[in-house]
């Protein structure tokens, strides 16, 4: 959350999204939606999401293309430093 802030996205909502599959399995994508704060109103939203399965390199990061790409490198550090 450090990294995406100093970006100026700060969390907006929290959403799941997903539901039963079978009657012996669901499948859960919690997501975290993020919006510009910096001091003026923006239409673009950032929408990050954990697949149901807690495996390496199942984030899944939307948004504007070239916002998602200044985060890139940021947010996977600092969530390498966290592993």
């Amino acid at each position: 959350l450090d990294s995406l802030a100093q970006h100026s996205w700060v969390p907006t909502a929290g959403p799941n999204f997903g539901g039963p599959i079978s009657d012996k399995a669901s499948a859960d994508w919690p997501c975290i939606i993020f919006g510009k704060d910096d001091g003026r109103y923006t239409p673009n939203a950032l929408f990050m999401a954990v697949k149901d399965q807690n495996v390496p390199g199942k984030l899944c990061v939307a948004g504007p293309p070239d916002e998602v790409a200044k985060l890139k490198d940021p947010l996977l550090q600092a969530l390498q430093r966290k592993c």
